[in-house]
């Protein structure tokens, strides 16, 4: 929280939807209250539920999320704040996980095998979700059809090559490559059609999978 709030807040709404959470969260949200433009501690189905309440009561023409273990970049939003602009859809940088491994995002041709931006470096022009929600069936990759749609429709997009965000890899993204690697495929299929392109990009990234789990493997011996 302090990492946003000790941002240039006088653009910013600061929106916090807490799951009912039992750990010392609400606690922590309270002392910071003030400061807040609204805030919530109740029940959800998810992570992507909690971002479907937290785009409902946005006023702003931007839309960021920010899990609770991760961490904006210092003074990020000032330098965001100058490359918003229409038409821009979405405009993106890169995520340094807490592994220290720094994901470079991207919207190209592979995003058509996985998802290649990551939330936590993305800032979404709100008009994107006039028509679309995230579907909370999909409890990790929910993020991915939005990111393909904006690709698929070629719609405008910046990417700034900085650090937007430390992300916490303990999250809910985190792991599960099988369940994650369904969820992908069938999303994919509700937007790319055809029997032959849906089997390459499932075979694709399947072998992408693959390939990390044996570079782990051995990274580990």
């Amino acid at each position: 929280m302090l990492s946003v709030l000790n941002q240039d807040m006088r653009k910013v709404e600061y929106i916090v939807i807490d799951g009912a959470s039992s750990d010392g969260s609400v606690d922590v949200i309270k002392k910071y209250g003030p400061q807040l433009s609204y805030w919530v501690s109740e029940p959800d189905r998810g992570v992507f539920d909690a971002m479907n309440k937290g785009v409902a009561r946005s006023r702003g023409e931007w839309v960021y999320f920010l899990g609770a273990d991760d961490v904006l970049m210092p003074n990020i939003i000032d330098t965001i704040l100058a490359k918003l602009a229409n038409p821009l859809k979405i405009v993106f940088g890169d995520v340094l996980f807490d592994d220290g491994h720094v994901m470079k995002s991207s919207l190209s041709i592979r995003t058509l095998m996985q998802n290649t931006v990551h939330h936590q470096g993305a800032f979404y022009n709100k008009t994107l979700f006039d028509d679309f929600i995230y579907d909370q069936r999909f409890e990790s990759q929910a993020d991915y059809e939005l990111n393909l749609l904006i690709y698929l429709r070629n719609d405008n997009y910046l990417y700034v090559p900085i650090l937007i965000a430390k992300y916490g890899t303990n999250g809910i993204s985190a792991g599960h490559s099988e369940q994650a690697l369904g969820q992908i495929n069938t999303i994919r299929a509700r937007h790319i059609h055809g029997k032959i392109k849906g089997r390459f990009f499932f075979y694709a990234l399947r072998l992408y999978y693959w390939q990390k789990q044996l570079r782990f493997w051995f990274s580990q011996r």
